[in-house]
């Protein structure tokens, strides 16, 4: 396969010349030679088809993209709505000058030519600056083709008055994969009513994030309407529209749920609402706190037939030092993992728990560790299991059965 490099010297070569002058030989030509040259043919870039131009765009660095702009027309025509394909937007800044590009003349062209569109607005910016949500809302109206939609935009006013009626009203046939960022304190009927308009999602992903790092519970206002979503794979989120969605989902894989705020009693009945899933496979990530025993009633009531667990432990003030980018030091507080509870699944092939759940382990690593000794001997059919940050995988020729194949 030709690299980017060879492709673009093939672009530029005549396509029947084979004789070439010494560099600056046309200093010393006659005019009438100089004018001959001058119409020598063109290179093969302005000869190939419409199709071929594309995938050098695409294949292309993004420095390179006004250089082949530059040199040809039709990679103009061509680029100009490429480049649109794919927006991602960071600042408030920068959403008002693409409504400004999208609304002048011609711009509907290229709203129709997004496919995929991200808003991730941080907190620390100028708050006084922002446009108005309806600039936002006409801009989503206008891209009629995206595909994938994510909207995290971390300011209170906004983002209640975009989740507001006129976001319901949206409408992407195509539409596959949608993350959004929820604010805790406002109704969420508004995203419930939109995600009843595109039963084609495959990929939903919905947070609704406080200070202390876990999710809170969405307020719904009542709604218990069923939202179908024969297609979805994949859902991270709330459980409360989980459940909403359950009676129409038929071939789940993939689960992410935060239990950070949870009670006992909220654990458990809310597992024993998946067991209704009837997949081959299942992977299920639960999200919790380390001084929380909440990891040993999930391991209780999480469905039979999972096939990928994970535990992902997480912590405000562990969280703060990742932030500042100190390595967290073990914590003796952390509820000891009750392993036995695993002999339930017996088609559990993936294991992952991270770091804080254990203390670091020092020493030679062709000793397996005593919790990982445990894990084997409570569920034989783990084929990859990773602790502190190790990752072992299932070997017959390891003198263990199972070999370590990453470390951080």
């Amino acid at each position: 396969m030709l690299r980017y490099h060879e492709i673009r010297i093939l672009l530029f070569l005549e396509p029947s010349s084979t004789q070439h002058l010494p560099r600056h030989s046309h200093l010393f030509m006659s005019r009438k030679r100089r004018t001959k040259a001058g119409k020598k043919p063109r290179p093969i870039i302005h000869i190939l088809p419409n199709e071929v131009l594309m995938e050098v765009m695409k294949v292309s660095p993004a420095k390179e993209h006004a250089m082949l702009l530059l040199s040809c027309k039709l990679f103009y025509q061509l680029g100009r709505t490429l480049l649109y394909r794919s927006i991602w937007l960071t600042t408030f800044t920068a959403i008002s000058k693409l409504h400004r590009t999208l609304f002048s003349p011609g711009g509907n062209e290229l709203a129709t030519q997004v496919r995929r569109f991200e808003v991730l607005i941080r907190h620390g910016l100028d708050w006084q600056t922002h446009p108005m949500p309806n600039v936002l809302i006409n801009m989503l109206g206008a891209m009629r083709h995206v595909h994938e939609l994510q909207l995290h935009i971390e300011h209170e006013f906004f983002s209640h008055l975009l989740m507001g009626d006129p976001f319901e009203l949206l409408s992407f046939p195509n539409l596959s994969r949608l993350a959004v960022t929820l604010i805790p304190t406002f109704d969420h009927t508004s995203l419930l009513r939109f995600l009843q308009r595109h039963p084609s999602l495959t990929q939903l992903s919905i947070s609704v994030p406080s200070r202390n790092f876990f999710l809170y519970r969405p307020f719904l206002s009542g709604f218990t309407e069923t939202i179908k979503l024969p297609q979805l794979r994949s859902y991270s989120g709330p459980l409360e529209i989980l459940n909403l969605i359950f009676p129409t989902v038929i071939a789940l894989q993939s689960i992410v749920i935060d239990f950070g705020l949870s009670t006992d009693e909220d654990v458990e009945a809310d597992l024993k609402r998946l067991q209704r899933l009837d997949v081959r496979s299942l992977s299920v990530e639960l999200i919790v706190n380390p001084r929380s025993p909440i990891v040993n009633l999930a391991l209780q009531h999480v469905p039979k037939n999972v096939t990928s667990l994970s535990f992902q432990y997480i912590s405000a003030s562990l969280n703060h030092l990742v932030m500042l980018g100190v390595p967290p030091l073990p914590d003796p507080n952390v509820v000891p993992l009750d392993v036995s509870a695993l002999r339930r699944l017996t088609h559990l092939k993936s294991f992952f728990i991270n770091d804080v759940s254990f203390r670091s382990v020092k020493g030679a690593h062709r000793n397996l560790s005593p919790e990982l000794q445990k894990l084997i001997e409570a569920c034989p059919s783990l084929e990859t299991i990773k602790l502190h940050g190790r990752l072992y995988r299932r070997n017959a020729h390891a003198q263990s059965g199972y070999e370590l194949v990453e470390r951080r």
